[in-house]
């Protein structure tokens, strides 16, 4: 399974690919099942540090997960100077 994690001075994007079956991406993003989190907790994790995640999945390519954080946006790190 191809990943790729790139980092420019403006931001950090993390790709993971596989060559499998395809599925329909805007099915499994509405799936509101109960134990199971799945690409909707992937997007809502991805939101909390102001991220944008998406997925795309195409039959015969199969599935593309991507995430992007604009460095500027990112949550502050432990080692950062208080603001206080």
């Amino acid at each position: 399974m191809p990943r790729t994690l790139r980092q420019t001075q403006r931001s950090l994007h993390l790709e993971v690919a596989d060559n499998e079956k395809a599925f329909d991406v805007k099915a499994a993003q509405s799936e509101k099942k109960t134990h199971r989190l799945g690409l909707l907790g992937m997007k809502e994790r991805a939101e909390m540090v102001g991220a944008r995640f998406s997925v795309a999945s195409m039959t015969g390519k199969g599935t593309t997960v991507s995430v992007r954080l604009a460095l500027d946006k990112a949550c502050p790190t432990h080692d950062s100077p208080s603001t206080t």
